[in-house]
């Protein structure tokens, strides 16, 4: 890895994606159920659990502070912070694994 911001900023736009198409499903997911009360089914609480999980860190931490980012831009400020210490997680892990072998 010679050019590890180049691996850090493809990680984070591929988890970015990523993480709010899981973020869209889930709450489509929800939203169908709405009406009805159904309990998710299987597919759906995956879906949510991996929503969850790439959430993890930054986004979790702005919604338990309590900050408020609506309906504008800024509200993917967290999704874009968040992905970016996941694709540095990523590429230090990989470094390290690398200089370990």
């Amino acid at each position: 890895m010679k050019r590890p911001l180049v691996w850090i900023i493809a990680i984070a736009a591929v988890h970015f994606v990523v993480s709010l198409a899981f973020l869209m499903l889930s709450f489509s997911d929800s939203m169908a159920r709405l009406d009805t009360g159904e309990p998710r089914s299987m597919m759906g609480s995956v879906i949510y659990n991996k929503s969850e999980l790439l959430a993890f860190a930054i986004v979790k931490i702005v919604e338990h502070t309590g900050l408020q980012f609506h309906s504008t831009i800024t509200q993917y400020i967290p999704f874009v912070v968040n992905s970016l210490v996941w694709g540095w997680f990523v590429v230090f892990i990989l470094r390290r694994l690398r200089r370990a072998s």
